[in-house]
Protein backbone atom coordinates (compact mmCIF):
# COMPACT_ATOMS: atom_id res chain seq x y z
CA UNK A 1 0.00 0.00 0.00
CA UNK A 2 1.24 3.12 -0.90
CA UNK A 3 2.40 5.82 2.05
CA UNK A 4 1.07 9.40 2.82
CA UNK A 5 3.65 10.55 1.28
CA UNK A 6 2.81 9.20 -2.12
CA UNK A 7 -1.34 9.67 -2.20
CA UNK A 8 -0.87 13.13 -3.51
CA UNK A 9 -0.05 12.97 -7.10
CA UNK A 10 0.73 16.13 -10.14
CA UNK A 11 -1.03 13.43 -12.27
CA UNK A 12 -4.28 13.56 -10.12
CA UNK A 13 -4.03 17.62 -11.01
CA UNK A 14 -3.40 17.04 -14.20
CA UNK A 15 -7.02 15.01 -14.53
CA UNK A 16 -8.69 17.83 -12.75
CA UNK A 17 -7.08 20.21 -15.23
CA UNK A 18 -7.80 18.25 -18.26
CA UNK A 19 -11.50 18.27 -17.60
CA UNK A 20 -11.52 22.14 -17.61
CA UNK A 21 -11.39 21.91 -21.57
CA UNK A 22 -13.89 19.00 -22.55
CA UNK A 23 -13.74 20.32 -26.10
CA UNK A 24 -10.07 19.25 -26.47
CA UNK A 25 -10.23 16.01 -24.70
CA UNK A 26 -13.14 15.14 -27.32
CA UNK A 27 -11.61 11.95 -29.39
CA UNK A 28 -8.49 12.30 -27.22
CA UNK A 29 -7.29 8.93 -27.32
CA UNK A 30 -4.17 9.08 -25.13
CA UNK A 31 -2.36 11.75 -23.25
CA UNK A 32 1.49 11.27 -22.20
CA UNK A 33 2.29 13.15 -19.27
CA UNK A 34 5.68 12.28 -17.55
CA UNK A 35 6.19 12.34 -13.36
CA UNK A 36 7.69 10.50 -10.42
CA UNK A 37 6.22 8.02 -9.20
CA UNK A 38 7.09 5.37 -6.49
CA UNK A 39 8.76 3.43 -8.85
CA UNK A 40 10.57 6.36 -10.15
CA UNK A 41 9.82 7.50 -13.91
CA UNK A 42 6.15 7.22 -14.92
CA UNK A 43 4.58 7.55 -17.89
CA UNK A 44 0.29 7.60 -17.25
CA UNK A 45 -2.28 7.81 -19.57
CA UNK A 46 -3.81 10.91 -18.12
CA UNK A 47 -6.98 10.10 -20.16
CA UNK A 48 -7.93 6.78 -18.34
CA UNK A 49 -7.42 4.97 -21.51
CA UNK A 50 -4.72 3.10 -19.67
CA UNK A 51 -2.20 3.54 -22.28
CA UNK A 52 0.31 3.82 -19.97
CA UNK A 53 3.93 3.37 -21.19
CA UNK A 54 5.23 -0.49 -20.29
CA UNK A 55 8.71 -0.12 -22.00
CA UNK A 56 11.25 2.17 -20.23
CA UNK A 57 14.63 1.55 -21.99
CA UNK A 58 17.23 2.98 -20.28
CA UNK A 59 14.82 5.79 -19.06
CA UNK A 60 15.26 6.34 -15.69
CA UNK A 61 14.85 9.27 -12.66
CA UNK A 62 17.92 10.50 -14.37
CA UNK A 63 16.71 11.57 -17.00
CA UNK A 64 14.46 13.57 -15.91
CA UNK A 65 14.53 17.71 -16.21
CA UNK A 66 12.14 21.05 -15.95
CA UNK A 67 10.83 22.32 -18.99
CA UNK A 68 11.59 25.85 -18.79
CA UNK A 69 8.85 26.63 -21.22
CA UNK A 70 6.86 28.90 -20.03
CA UNK A 71 3.54 27.39 -21.96
CA UNK A 72 4.34 24.24 -20.01
CA UNK A 73 6.17 24.33 -17.23
CA UNK A 74 6.90 21.11 -15.00
CA UNK A 75 9.05 17.45 -16.10
CA UNK A 76 10.03 16.68 -19.11
CA UNK A 77 12.49 13.47 -20.15
CA UNK A 78 15.48 14.14 -22.17
CA UNK A 79 16.64 11.27 -24.28
CA UNK A 80 20.25 10.79 -25.60
CA UNK A 81 19.52 9.67 -29.22
CA UNK A 82 21.65 6.49 -28.85
CA UNK A 83 19.48 4.07 -26.83
CA UNK A 84 16.91 5.51 -24.90
CA UNK A 85 13.42 5.35 -25.56
CA UNK A 86 9.87 4.80 -24.00
CA UNK A 87 7.34 1.95 -25.26
CA UNK A 88 3.55 2.42 -25.51
CA UNK A 89 1.23 -0.85 -25.93
CA UNK A 90 -1.39 -0.32 -28.43
CA UNK A 91 -3.99 -1.68 -26.73
CA UNK A 92 -4.35 -0.60 -23.37
CA UNK A 93 -6.98 -2.75 -21.89
CA UNK A 94 -10.21 -0.06 -22.07
CA UNK A 95 -11.13 -0.58 -25.21
CA UNK A 96 -9.80 2.39 -27.21
CA UNK A 97 -7.70 1.34 -30.10
CA UNK A 98 -4.79 3.65 -31.17
CA UNK A 99 -5.17 2.28 -34.36
CA UNK A 100 -6.79 5.23 -36.03
CA UNK A 101 -6.64 6.86 -39.31
CA UNK A 102 -7.95 9.86 -39.18
CA UNK A 103 -6.81 12.00 -36.30
CA UNK A 104 -3.61 14.07 -34.40
CA UNK A 105 -0.65 13.47 -33.19
CA UNK A 106 1.17 16.07 -31.16
CA UNK A 107 4.45 17.04 -28.84
CA UNK A 108 6.13 19.34 -26.62
CA UNK A 109 9.81 18.42 -28.11
CA UNK A 110 13.01 20.75 -27.45
CA UNK A 111 16.22 19.87 -29.36
CA UNK A 112 19.89 21.52 -30.31
CA UNK A 113 20.80 18.56 -32.15
CA UNK A 114 18.78 15.60 -33.02
CA UNK A 115 21.15 13.66 -35.05
CA UNK A 116 22.01 12.86 -39.11
CA UNK A 117 19.63 11.74 -40.91
CA UNK A 118 16.32 10.21 -39.88
CA UNK A 119 15.69 10.89 -35.99
CA UNK A 120 12.28 10.31 -35.13
CA UNK A 121 10.76 11.52 -31.19
CA UNK A 122 7.52 10.53 -31.30
CA UNK A 123 7.23 7.06 -33.93
CA UNK A 124 5.20 4.26 -34.65
CA UNK A 125 6.31 1.90 -37.56
CA UNK A 126 3.70 2.02 -40.45
CA UNK A 127 1.81 4.74 -38.63
CA UNK A 128 3.06 8.58 -37.43
CA UNK A 129 6.45 8.89 -37.09
CA UNK A 130 6.98 12.91 -36.20
CA UNK A 131 10.66 13.68 -36.16
CA UNK A 132 13.50 15.10 -38.05
CA UNK A 133 15.42 14.57 -41.35
CA UNK A 134 18.82 16.40 -40.89
CA UNK A 135 17.16 18.88 -38.70
CA UNK A 136 14.12 19.43 -40.52
CA UNK A 137 11.14 18.86 -38.75
CA UNK A 138 8.36 16.42 -40.56
CA UNK A 139 6.54 13.37 -40.45
CA UNK A 140 7.98 10.00 -42.63
CA UNK A 141 4.87 7.84 -44.18
CA UNK A 142 5.99 4.16 -44.80
CA UNK A 143 2.76 4.01 -47.54
CA UNK A 144 5.14 5.23 -50.02
CA UNK A 145 4.60 8.74 -49.70
CA UNK A 146 8.07 8.82 -48.28
CA UNK A 147 9.60 12.19 -46.33
CA UNK A 148 6.71 14.59 -45.61
CA UNK A 149 8.87 17.86 -44.57
CA UNK A 150 7.26 20.94 -42.62
CA UNK A 151 10.84 23.05 -43.66
CA UNK A 152 11.32 23.87 -40.51
CA UNK A 153 14.49 23.51 -38.63
CA UNK A 154 14.08 22.60 -35.18
CA UNK A 155 17.37 22.51 -33.97
CA UNK A 156 17.45 26.07 -32.11
CA UNK A 157 16.86 24.59 -28.42
CA UNK A 158 13.90 25.56 -27.90
CA UNK A 159 10.75 24.28 -26.93
CA UNK A 160 7.96 23.70 -29.88
CA UNK A 161 4.77 22.55 -30.13
CA UNK A 162 4.92 19.81 -33.16
CA UNK A 163 2.12 17.89 -34.88
CA UNK A 164 0.74 16.65 -37.30
CA UNK A 165 -2.93 16.43 -38.33
CA UNK A 166 -3.93 13.29 -40.68
CA UNK A 167 -6.04 10.97 -43.06
CA UNK A 168 -4.80 7.87 -44.20
CA UNK A 169 -4.84 7.05 -47.79
CA UNK A 170 -5.47 10.44 -48.92
CA UNK A 171 -3.32 12.47 -51.11
CA UNK A 172 -2.85 15.91 -49.61
CA UNK A 173 -4.97 15.26 -46.51
CA UNK A 174 -2.67 15.87 -43.67
CA UNK A 175 -0.64 18.94 -42.16
CA UNK A 176 2.23 19.80 -40.50
CA UNK A 177 2.01 21.91 -37.80
CA UNK A 178 4.65 23.89 -35.37
CA UNK A 179 3.82 25.97 -32.55
CA UNK A 180 0.29 26.13 -33.44
CA UNK A 181 1.00 27.69 -36.94
CA UNK A 182 0.33 25.69 -40.21
CA UNK A 183 3.64 24.49 -41.85
CA UNK A 184 2.74 22.19 -44.43
CA UNK A 185 0.56 20.05 -46.38
CA UNK A 186 1.66 16.41 -46.00
CA UNK A 187 0.06 13.17 -47.44
CA UNK A 188 0.51 9.18 -45.35
CA UNK A 189 -0.72 6.10 -45.41
CA UNK A 190 -0.80 4.32 -42.34
CA UNK A 191 -1.46 0.46 -41.57
CA UNK A 192 -3.16 -1.39 -38.73
CA UNK A 193 -0.97 -2.93 -36.81
CA UNK A 194 0.48 -4.31 -33.43
CA UNK A 195 3.60 -1.95 -33.61
CA UNK A 196 4.23 0.27 -30.22
CA UNK A 197 4.54 3.65 -30.28
CA UNK A 198 7.85 5.10 -28.93
CA UNK A 199 8.18 7.98 -27.60
CA UNK A 200 12.26 9.47 -28.43
CA UNK A 201 12.56 7.21 -30.86
CA UNK A 202 10.81 4.76 -33.62
CA UNK A 203 11.96 1.85 -32.43
CA UNK A 204 15.55 2.27 -33.39
CA UNK A 205 15.70 5.55 -34.67
CA UNK A 206 16.74 7.47 -31.59
CA UNK A 207 16.64 11.23 -31.33
CA UNK A 208 18.23 13.17 -29.20
CA UNK A 209 15.49 15.61 -27.54
CA UNK A 210 14.07 16.67 -24.46
CA UNK A 211 10.14 15.78 -24.76
CA UNK A 212 7.13 16.40 -21.77
CA UNK A 213 3.61 15.77 -23.02
CA UNK A 214 2.52 13.87 -26.06
CA UNK A 215 -1.07 13.49 -27.49
CA UNK A 216 -3.03 11.40 -29.68
CA UNK A 217 -6.69 11.98 -31.15
CA UNK A 218 -9.17 9.85 -33.34
CA UNK A 219 -10.04 12.82 -35.08
CA UNK A 220 -8.61 15.89 -36.97
CA UNK A 221 -7.53 19.08 -34.72
CA UNK A 222 -8.46 22.75 -36.36
CA UNK A 223 -5.75 25.27 -36.63
CA UNK A 224 -7.76 27.02 -33.92
CA UNK A 225 -7.45 23.84 -31.31
CA UNK A 226 -3.76 23.17 -31.88
CA UNK A 227 -3.35 27.40 -31.56
CA UNK A 228 -5.21 26.79 -28.32
CA UNK A 229 -3.03 23.95 -26.87
CA UNK A 230 -0.06 25.80 -27.96
CA UNK A 231 -0.71 29.06 -25.64
CA UNK A 232 -2.68 27.47 -22.82
CA UNK A 233 -0.92 24.28 -22.89
CA UNK A 234 0.01 24.83 -19.31
CA UNK A 235 -3.32 25.95 -17.84
CA UNK A 236 -5.07 22.59 -19.73
CA UNK A 237 -2.52 20.11 -19.32
CA UNK A 238 -0.13 20.42 -16.11
CA UNK A 239 -0.23 22.25 -12.71
CA UNK A 240 1.68 25.43 -13.27
CA UNK A 241 3.57 25.81 -10.34
CA UNK A 242 6.77 27.63 -9.98
CA UNK A 243 9.84 25.05 -9.47
CA UNK A 244 12.87 26.12 -7.89
CA UNK A 245 16.13 24.28 -9.13
CA UNK A 246 17.26 20.71 -8.44
CA UNK A 247 17.72 19.96 -4.83
CA UNK A 248 18.83 16.62 -3.18
CA UNK A 249 14.99 15.66 -2.10
CA UNK A 250 14.90 14.26 1.61
CA UNK A 251 15.50 10.79 2.21
CA UNK A 252 15.89 10.21 -1.75
CA UNK A 253 18.45 12.35 -2.52
CA UNK A 254 17.13 11.89 -6.60
CA UNK A 255 17.35 15.92 -7.17
CA UNK A 256 13.97 16.51 -7.39
CA UNK A 257 13.19 20.25 -7.34
CA UNK A 258 12.27 21.81 -4.05
CA UNK A 259 8.85 22.55 -5.29
CA UNK A 260 7.42 19.09 -6.49
CA UNK A 261 8.55 17.49 -3.44
CA UNK A 262 6.92 19.66 -1.47
CA UNK A 263 3.36 19.25 -3.17
CA UNK A 264 4.42 15.36 -3.89
CA UNK A 265 5.26 15.19 -0.14
CA UNK A 266 3.15 18.03 2.05
CA UNK A 267 0.30 18.73 -0.37
CA UNK A 268 -0.06 21.61 -2.23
Amino acid sequence: MRGPALTRSIGIARDAALSERPDLRRGMVAAWIPSLSYRGVSFKDETGNRHDANEMSNVDISNLVISANPLNKGMAVRYNGSNEQVGIPVDGGAGITMNVTVGTVCAWVRTDAPGASFRFFFGRTQNWNLGFLDNDFGHYSWGGEGWQSSGFDGNDGLWHLYAMTFSSGIASASALYVDGEFAATASTTFTVSTNKPYLGSRSTQYCACDISDAWLWNRKLSKHELADIYRDSASMFRVARPFAGFVPAAAAGLGIPLAMYHYRHHGA
